[in-house]
């Protein structure tokens, strides 16, 4: 069973990016002195993907909630012009999808040169989808991928990874066929755990707390 939740402190960070410096939020326990770490990675910035995000605040609160050391940022960039939204909706690519993945990267350096710990790497939407460019940058030990979008990224590297994974996926979720996600973590090198969340869709509104349930139980069985 989990351990009990305990009381939290954040502190907000900024991060050397080579597209513009990175806001981040670092958060850990009140008291005592966290032996693992967990850095949340967020879905695309057209998607949602900042600090508050409720999946990606929810899922790094919880887990320093449970005695880690996390650490969430935002992507860097400006906002989107319709051309980019359009391709985006299309094919679930921007064109400055390779800056995301060095912002990745840049706040992967960071967490490593001031975060202790064996590290779980959390990947959220298309967070899942560049987690193999970090794992030796912090020397992960486990890999989350919440909702991964199969159908429209690579995830070949990520499967290769002996890692130990934990799949949510949601049967009612827009972005990739759940029956995509099922056959993929099937095909997963090392121990990979499917857990499918019903009515939670790609978004898990009202359903943070139970995401949250499912990643502590499995980090703490």
């Amino acid at each position: 069973m989990p351990v009990d939740p305990v009381d939290i402190l954040e502190e907000s960070v900024a991060i050397d990016a080579a597209h513009g410096e990175l806001a981040g939020v670092l958060a850990y326990p009140l008291a005592g002195v966290p032996t693992r770490a967990a850095l949340v990675v967020g879905p695309h910035p057209l998607m949602g993907g900042r600090l508050e995000n409720n999946v990606v605040r929810s899922v790094a609160r919880g887990l320093a909630e449970y005695g880690l050391t996390t650490l969430r940022f935002a992507f860097a960039g400006d906002g989107p012009t319709s051309e980019v939204m359009d391709e985006f909706w299309r094919t679930g690519h921007a064109p400055d999808d390779p800056a995301r993945v060095d912002d990745a990267r840049s706040a992967a350096i960071w967490f490593a040169h001031n975060v202790i710990g064996p590290t779980v790497l959390v990947g959220y939407s298309f967070g899942a989808s560049i987690l193999a460019e970090m794992i030796d940058l912090v020397g992960a030990t486990q890999l989350v991928l919440i909702c991964p979008t199969i159908a429209h990224h690579d995830f070949t590297e990520v499967a290769r990874s002996s890692l130990p994974k934990l799949v949510i996926a949601s049967n009612n979720d827009f972005a990739t066929p759940l029956d995509a996600v099922e056959t993929w973590a099937a095909r997963c090198a090392g121990d990979a755990t499917l857990i499918v969340l019903e009515s939670a869709e790609h978004f898990f509104r009202r359903q943070e707390d139970r995401l949250v349930g499912e990643i502590t139980t499995w980090l703490h069985p």
